[in-house]
């Protein structure tokens, strides 16, 4: 039989995440919950227009996912397509979170749901059938798999341990302490009551851990569905508001439905086959253990199979395409989007509040937008994260500053393999980061924050220290250099027991690059020259210096010149631009990026794989060597705000002959694999 929960991994991640899995139709969008705090979205006829399906079965990655996919469905799988899910249509991933339970939930369009049926059957999976409805629970209860003849939704759920670790929430449900260990008591319920609803309809179901060798029966997910329905509809939210002070009901049992009784274990096999040699000791901590782990699994299969049911249930329910801001991010030219409400709903979904109580650190922030393009020449990827009006000001102070034009003659393109250049203004930076620190910590620290910021701008003189480094700066990096270095070891002889004192050498992967930077006020760097020159740590070599760094084999090299001060490690470059005769050159698609953008970089993994030190990667050194060069130019940059948008773009090259982005892919992952 098929490890179905492999199998579901094979083709829920593989099949799909390679070819088409979670993003866009318009349909399916309106099955994600409004609560949801991260939704990926997959354009499935994007990528079926750049590559047909028939096509990527022949490719390697193809080849592999549908060998493994044929020897466990006993050889009736023979394409991607036999999935049975619509590979043109779109595809979403969304994550839902609260505080007890979190839902990594895969919607799908299914084209065939006879094919997924086989699928099932063939993996000796058993699943139930209510009119065209259909219901998998793999055997801890906690992932589902529910499709009709429209569309699949497979959710993984996954219980809070800080929740169930909460003292009401543990002694309510009946958990158990370890024995075995320092300072620990045994305490056993005979019956555990679960709570899933509000205080205004209070129902309770009663679930009796069992008692060894018995295992225990949980109930039938339509039990669990109408005992959840108050608690868990939209959202799937366990025990969470006041549990201590609602008024209890009394307890009740729900009547189970004939028609359909699905009733799914909560990992009984997988705690039976699983032996573990331990002393007597901790045998009692394991029992426990593991049946925590039962009652645990048993309440959030209940959730997770109410919160399930109703997705398929209803339409009425409130949807993500409700919300403005992630209508506006849907592009139909990128085959991949994330798009993120918030990151402070994000982060306050796993952050310890107890530890961070009062303090936001994404004061400021909105929504984030991740996405990629595949084009025929580039693979393009985008991030944007929209800030609130005061975020926009003081960004916009900090970046008024431009990438100094003087830069570009000391830049090289035929020597540089890669740069990254940056400008902000200092000044603007130093008067505005006390105003940021104090929005993240100004809740839970007031008056120390105060205090602090105060005391920051008292001590600090922005206008001087703006004048001394202004902001903008440029790191140009020329590769990877080998270098013999000279060391002391000593031998040790045997005979006499004495060690020697002798030199030996070795190959050292050194850098070599060149960093400048601005500055209209060099009297203090001068200074320090100067020091360094009486205490014989700086030698002077009349245009330019050197450092000399003690027990490290690199030398850095620097000067000031015409208001920008150099650093570098190739005495040569030092001592042409203390000279003036360094010769420059820049293409214009460097030269614009680099004074348009904030911050831009570039890279060239194929300049990189010629100036390789033979031998730097040992054994890996030829297929690190083979990737290099596979591989395109990559640049990235920063984009002007666009209203309350702050955005930048990455990208790499496409080497000719490749008909598109998605080929090359597959190519560069079939290099890699072989």
């Amino acid at each position: 039989m098929i490890n179905m929960t492999n199998f579901l991994k094979c083709t829920l991640v593989t099949g799909l995440t390679m070819f088409c899995t979670v993003a866009g139709a318009q349909d399916l969008s309106r099955k994600i919950p409004a609560d949801a705090l991260a939704v990926v979205t997959v354009k499935g006829g994007n990528l079926t227009e750049l590559m047909a399906i028939k096509d990527f079965d022949t490719t390697f990655i193809g080849k592999e996912i549908i060998s493994k996919l044929s020897r466990e469905s006993n050889g009736s799988f023979k394409s991607i397509d036999d999935l049975g899910l619509d590979l043109s249509a779109n595809f979403y991933y969304y994550h839902q979170s609260n505080d007890s339970v979190s839902y990594n939930c895969f919607l799908a369009p299914v084209k065939n749901a006879g094919k997924l049926d086989q699928i099932f059957s063939l993996s000796g999976k058993k699943f139930n059938t209510n009119g065209s409805l259909r219901t998998s629970f793999e055997s801890d209860s906690t992932n589902i798999t529910y499709w009709n003849d429209k569309f699949l939704l497979f959710v993984a759920a996954e219980g809070k341990s800080s929740y169930f670790a909460l003292p009401d929430v543990s002694s309510r449900l009946g958990l158990q302490s370890y024995p075995g260990l320092p300072g620990t008591e045994v305490t056993i319920d005979s019956t555990t009551t679960v709570d899933y609803t509000e205080a205004d309809d209070v129902v309770e179901v009663v679930v009796a851990p069992p008692p060894p060798p018995p295992a225990k029966k949980i109930p039938s997910v339509k039990n669990k569905k109408a005992n959840a329905s108050n608690k868990q509809k939209g959202k799937g939210k366990g025990v969470h508001k006041n549990t201590a002070k609602k008024k209890i009901a009394p307890v009740v049992e729900v009547p189970v439905k004939e028609e359909v009784v699905e009733e799914y274990p909560v990992a009984e096999e997988i705690v039976a086959d699983t032996a573990y040699a331990v002393d007597d000791q901790y045998s009692g901590y394991n029992n426990a253990y593991f049946e925590n782990e039962k009652i645990k699994k048993a309440i959030v299969g209940g959730w997770a199979a109410a919160m399930v049911a109703e997705v398929f249930d209803r339409n009425d329910l409130p949807s993500i395409t409700g919300n403005k801001d992630f209508v506006k991010n849907i592009d139909n030219a990128a085959e991949v989007s994330v798009w993120i409400p918030g990151l402070n709903k994000l982060t306050e979904a796993y952050m310890p509040t107890n530890y961070f109580k009062g303090m936001d650190f994404f004061s400021g922030y909105g929504s984030l937008n991740f996405k990629v393009f595949l084009e025929e020449k580039t693979i393009r990827t985008s991030a944007g994260l929209v800030v609130n009006d005061e975020m926009v000001a003081a960004v916009k102070k900090i970046h008024k500053r431009k990438l100094n034009k003087k830069f570009l003659n000391y830049v090289n393109e035929d020597k540089m393999i890669g740069y990254m250049g940056y400008s902000v203004d200092t000044k603007a930076y130093l008067q505005e980061y006390p105003k940021l620190i104090s929005k993240v910590y100004g809740t839970f620290f007031k008056d120390e924050v105060e205090m602090a910021t105060d005391l920051f701008s008292l001590l600090l003189d922005e206008e001087a220290i703006g004048k001394v480094v202004k902001g903008d700066a440029l790191f140009v990096f020329n590769g990877l250099s080998s270098k013999e270095v000279s060391y002391k070891a000593y031998d040790y002889n045997e005979e006499n027991f004495e060690t020697t004192e002798v030199t030996k050498t070795k190959q050292e992967t050194l850098p070599d690059f060149l960093f400048m930077y601005s500055s209209d006020d060099t009297r203090l760097t001068e200074k320090l020259i100067a020091y360094g020159v009486k205490k014989e740590m700086v030698k002077n070599k009349n245009t330019y210096y050197e450092l000399a760094i003690p027990k490290s084999p690199l030398a850095l090299y620097f000067t000031i010149k015409d208001g920008i001060v150099f650093m570098g490690t190739d005495e040569a470059q030092l001592s042409q631009i203390g000279s003036n005769t360094y010769q420059s050159k820049i293409n214009a698609i460097d030269r614009k990026m680099l004074l348009a953008s904030n911050f831009s970089g570039y890279f060239s993994p194929k300049k990189l794989d010629a100036r390789l030190p033979a031998g730097l990667f040992g054994q890996a050194q030829d297929k690190t060597q083979k990737t290099l060069r596979s591989l395109g130019d990559i640049r990235l940059k920063s984009n002007k705000i666009n209203g309350n948008l702050i955005s930048g773009e990455m990208s790499m090259d496409i080497p000719e002959g490749q008909p598109n982005a998605l080929r090359y892919l597959f190519d560069v992952i079939s290099t890699s694999l072989k």
